[in-house]
């Protein structure tokens, strides 16, 4: 029996409506690809047969409350994953994916990032989530590998 793992990330929402839409700025079709997004991970968290991956910022605190509800309510175990990278770090990663956020929503993000770093590193975790692993950037590399371990009842002969 093969292990099913779906990840969903706002991108697979947004390039394929920035293809469409072609010269329309992104702020106008933001709210169009959040409320699909969301909708996309409602709809798998309730039908995938595996494991559900999320991108996602996180670093609004009812964003990790509404999909750690979602989790509970569909009964999914949940692991909270941080990837824990200066603020630098981050441009250049959003730079060399071609998702660069406004200045000002990137400050936000910064400011509230700081925050949850504090926490994490305080050994603090987030309500209704089961586990948090933090992770730097030097301690992966280019790659996360990520593994999902079936127990031995669902495990293929």
């Amino acid at each position: 029996m093969p292990a099913y793992v779906t990840v969903l990330d706002s991108d697979q929402v947004r390039q394929p409506l920035r293809d469409a839409l072609g010269p329309v700025p992104y702020r106008f079709y933001r709210p169009l690809v959040h409320v699909t997004h969301h909708a996309r991970l409602v709809w798998h968290a309730i039908t995938a047969p595996g494991a559900v991956v999320v991108h996602e910022p996180a670093t609004r605190k009812s964003t990790r409350m509404w999909i750690a509800v979602l989790r509970i309510l569909t009964r999914r175990p949940g692991t909270f994953v941080w990837l824990d990278v200066s603020a630098v770090e981050a441009l250049a990663g959003q730079h060399s994916r071609g998702r660069v956020l406004p200045a000002e929503s990137f400050a936000k993000h910064v400011r509230r990032a700081s925050g949850i770093r504090r926490r994490l590193r305080a050994g603090h975790t987030f309500p209704g989530w089961r586990k948090v692993c933090v992770l730097r950037r030097h301690d992966i590399g280019e790659r996360v590998r990520v593994e999902f371990r079936l127990p031995a009842t669902l495990r293929p002969d």
